[in-house]
């Protein structure tokens, strides 16, 4: 920025913000003569459900995967903006435990820029927010584990600010059932961050893979988990494909590649072994469900991906 005569040189700076717990904030300082502030947020994705286990020879079923996390992009004219606001990441649900007791993915948290530090997040101090909360996956039991449900979008129509700038906002992705005794279910994404793909089920002593997470062009796919041992081996399920990211963002910005990010893969299924675990989805993406494994043995879902909150201004 060239202070003289207060006129931009083109210059494009950035700050990305990080999870660091519920209730806490971060602040951003509106720099010396921005004319305009650019907002992208995302919100965090839900867990991955944890696998059943059981004995070898009998059905059992995989975790479900958690849903993505919404995004709101926003552009206002920096005059309108307070010279600090408050920045809240939502966290990632938490990866549910397979085995016996399995138990279902943690809910997300959401994402806020915010014009006062307020935990109860009041409506008339919400400059921005990244939608509703993305639900985890459920376990596993006489059916295959509940699909996370997507975060759905900011309803921003009574919010006081819109209206001095340009806002979009945008749903998640859901989720997928956990596998019961059929083969994978795969999930296709739609958008820059996508859910997980779910555990896999044990059919008799027929191990299964776990759900993929399918890209397309240069978006490339998460594998699910390979299908583990029958019941005279102890070969586990195979953990499914982490999440994946175009590019890696860091305190002063980021390269400038595609903003995309991918949800974690489902784990496969053993029947004389431990089930695969579901991978840990990127920023906003949901965790894959853990696979079906032997007697308190099933694998545990993957943890959703934090959000994120980029802030651009010139």
């Amino acid at each position: 920025m060239i202070d003289t005569f207060h006129i931009s040189d083109g210059s494009v700076n950035r700050q990305v913000f990080y999870a660091t717990g519920p209730n806490t904030f971060q602040t951003w300082n509106k720099p010396q003569n921005c004319k305009f502030v650019y907002f992208v947020l995302i919100g965090g994705g839900g867990g991955g459900g944890g696998g059943q286990s059981g004995g070898t020879g009998t059905s059992r079923r995989g975790g479900g995967s958690g849903g993505s996390g919404g995004l709101t992009k926003g552009m206002f004219p920096s005059s309108i903006i307070p010279n600090t606001l408050y920045i809240q990441v939502g966290s990632g649900g938490s990866a549910g435990l397979g085995g016996t007791t399995n138990s279902d993915g943690g809910a997300a948290g959401i994402s806020y820029v915010m014009v006062t530090p307020d935990v109860t997040e009041t409506a008339q101090n919400i400059l921005l927010q990244s939608s509703l909360a993305a639900a985890g996956g459920g376990r596993s039991g006489l059916n295959g584990g509940a699909l996370g449900a997507a975060a759905t979008a900011w309803v921003f129509t009574n919010n006081i600010f819109y209206k001095f700038g340009l806002v979009d906002t945008y749903a998640g992705q859901a989720g997928v059932l956990g596998q019961t005794t059929a083969l994978p279910t795969n999930l296709t994404i739609n958008g820059i961050v996508s859910g997980g793909g779910p555990g896999a089920g044990q059919n008799g002593a027929t191990a299964q893979a776990g759900g993929s997470v399918v890209g397309g062009g240069s978006i490339p796919t998460m594998t699910g988990g390979p299908a583990g041992g029958s019941a005279t081996s102890t070969t586990p399920g195979g953990n499914g494909s982490g999440g994946y990211m175009t590019f890696t963002p860091n305190t002063l910005g980021y390269t400038t590649e595609p903003l995309i990010f991918i949800g974690g893969a489902g784990g496969g299924s053993s029947d004389g072994g431990p089930g695969g675990s579901g991978a840990s989805g990127a920023y906003g993406c949901g965790g894959g469900g853990g696979g079906a494994g032997i007697t308190n043995q099933g694998g545990n879902g993957g943890k959703g991906g934090d959000g994120i909150v980029i802030i651009t201004w010139w």
